[in-house]
């Protein structure tokens, strides 16, 4: 079932109407109905800020959990380089939700030919960027694809944190 004509641009990863469009569509294909057909629902948890609120992270029995990718070129700038970008991201999704972070995951995506000195000045600014969160990485995933797939690096970052209390919605969170 094709829904959408054409092709994704970069303003589908923007933000604003296209990112929205975009959500949407996956949306309707994660719109998962769980109930055995009987009246029983089959999912255990309770999701109190579930996929539909397009916010940036979902809150499951009051554990925040998110996750986000991260590209950037250069991935070496004045201040950071992709790395610090990651896991300050990451961290920030969860703070904004109104919790603390606990741990997080780490996920890369390398293509071949990608120096070991770039990989390795990337991992020690994500060291030093979570030693100054005080937030763990605590598991990930390594993937090297061929030359030309990718641009160079990308990763994605998971983390988790228990609520004491509310969160707070990007859909409440209003600019004046």
């Amino acid at each position: 079932m094709v829904i959408m004509k054409g092709s994704i641009k970069m303003e589908h990863g923007a933000g604003g109407e296209g990112m929205r469009e975009l959500l949407k569509l996956m949306l309707r294909y994660f719109n998962f109905n769980f109930n055995d057909g009987r009246g029983n629902d089959r999912v255990k948890v309770e999701v109190e800020v579930p996929l539909e609120a397009l916010d940036d992270s979902a809150v499951v029995d009051n554990v925040v959990f998110t996750t986000d990718s991260h590209t950037v070129k250069p991935l070496f700038f004045p201040g950071g380089d992709i790395g610090t970008l990651a896991i300050a991201g990451t961290v920030n999704d969860i703070a904004v939700m109104g919790a603390e972070p606990l741990c997080l995951s780490a996920a890369f995506v390398i293509e071949e030919g990608f120096p070991f000195s770039d990989f390795e000045r990337i991992l020690d600014s994500m060291r030093k960027t979570c030693e100054e969160a005080m937030v763990p990485v605590i598991t990930g995933d390594t993937k090297v694809v061929e030359r030309g797939a990718v641009e160079k690096n990308m990763k994605e970052v998971r983390k988790y944190r228990e609520l004491d209390g509310n969160w707070l919605l990007d859909s409440l969170t209003r600019c004046i």
